[in-house]
């Protein structure tokens, strides 16, 4: 059998244009005349994933449609889980929620669903706080990424700390001055640290709750929370998610802890609410919400109230050509171009379960 060659000798080829090729006979509706098997043409009467015609190929029985498909996405993300609260005397900062950043690969039409982790409430005297719940990302093509809610702070009426993305700070009382700890269950690379240690005496203060940057402060303030190039500055303050400073944008602070005198104590960056203190009656503050910061300690004298930790955040971005369908969430931000890379584009899932495709 002879070879066929295509190439400038050869008659009957349409090579227009700036870049050579071939084309294929054009027709729309029901081919004219015989086909014979391994034919290919373009039917101009159907259409395939928004083409406005559909190649085909004759089998030697029917016609067959081949259909379009788009790429995959890269994606890269920002999960951040809900930070832990706080009890209401002398006692340590809530743990930041949990944070974990990466790259995943989206396939288009597949569904994924991203969850936003809500703070820990914070407790009233002689109540304990609560641990944060876990942000996730999952998909049926993905490995799932998820990040554990903050732990609770320890407080003086026996409530120890608990571990969690980053471990509540402990309580300024003998028997639960330990904090707990970090990255639990673990991850790699880690999302949060460990809660500092209380001390029982003198200014009676707890131990500050960890941060997705560092461990909370034995005793005192919470732990710094991470920072990302996720999101700059400006959109960030835009968009209310993460604490700006200066040029950075932080992410999971751990809160500060309550005192009898000598603080009170900050919550660290990234949204940690401030402890409490008793003898200036300074009253606690709550982690920022989609931040994943941790509750401030509270004190008996200040109002005996636990701050909470701040709600999560799930943060997406891609290339900007790509159009995504987002569904389902309570609050949500986006998608909008981002200001400092104009061919990307972001999402920012703030608050509840929805679902993203592609």
């Amino acid at each position: 059998m002879g070879l066929t060659k295509v190439g400038a000798g050869v008659t009957g080829l349409d090579q227009s244009g700036q870049t050579s090729g071939l084309k294929m006979p054009t027709g729309s509706g029901a081919f004219s005349g015989t086909p014979v098997e391994g034919m290919m043409r373009n039917d101009t009467s159907q259409t395939s994933e928004g083409s406005n015609s559909c190649m085909q190929h004759y089998n030697g029985t029917d016609w067959i449609n081949y259909v379009n498909t788009n790429p995959p996405v890269d994606v890269t993300y920002l999960a951040v889980a809900g930070g832990g609260g706080s009890g209401g005397s002398v006692a340590g900062g809530g743990g930041a929620g949990g944070l974990l950043t990466g790259t995943l690969v989206f396939n288009p039409g597949i569904t994924y669903t991203l969850t936003i982790g809500e703070g820990g409430a914070g407790g009233t005297n002689p109540s304990a706080g609560s641990a944060g719940s876990d942000s996730s990302i999952s998909g049926s093509d993905i490995t799932d990424v998820t990040v554990t809610g903050g732990g609770r702070g320890g407080d003086r009426n026996g409530n120890s700390a608990t571990a969690g993305g980053s471990g509540g700070g402990g309580g300024a009382l003998t028997s639960t001055a330990a904090g707990a700890a970090g990255n639990t269950p673990s991850t790699t690379p880690s999302q949060g640290n460990s809660g500092g240690t209380g001390t029982d005496g003198g200014s009676y203060p707890g131990g500050g709750g960890g941060g997705a940057g560092g461990a909370g402060s034995s005793p005192g303030p919470g732990g710094i929370g991470a920072t990302t190039t996720i999101i700059d500055t400006s959109d960030a303050a835009t968009y209310s998610t993460g604490e700006v400073d200066g040029g950075n944008v932080y992410f999971a602070g751990g809160g500060g802890a309550g005192c009898n005198s000598g603080g009170p104590h900050a919550g660290g960056l990234g949204g940690g609410g401030n402890g409490a203190q008793n003898s200036g009656s300074i009253a606690v503050t709550s982690g920022t919400a989609n931040t994943g910061g941790g509750g401030g300690g509270g004190e008996t004298g200040a109002g005996g109230v636990g701050g909470s930790g701040g709600r999560g955040v799930v943060i997406l971005r891609y290339d900007g050509s790509k159009t995504l369908t987002v569904s389902g969430f309570t609050a949500s931000s986006g998608p909008f171009t981002a200001n400092d890379d104009a061919t990307k584009k972001i999402f920012i899932a703030k608050q509840g379960t929805g679902t993203v495709t592609f």
